[in-house]
């Protein structure tokens, strides 16, 4: 049997293993990022320029890069 197909321990099957799309994700982490960076819903990121911001909840009191 073909070793993607055969089931584990708990008798699940594994099927087979896929390749992740480009489209996949829609967030990222970006490590250099700088005080009062937001500005409306956009994001000024280093190297890169303004970028469009889709923001789900607040940054938290006393967050520091």
């Amino acid at each position: 049997m073909i070793d993607g197909l055969r089931a584990d321990k708990n008798g699940h099957k594994l099927g087979k293993p896929r390749f992740k799309g480009k489209g996949r994700y829609r967030s990222f982490t970006y490590p250099q990022i700088k005080q009062n960076c937001i500005e409306g819903n956009k994001i000024d990121l280093p190297k890169i320029g303004k970028v469009k911001l889709i923001q789900h909840r607040p940054i938290p009191e006393g967050f520091h890069s």
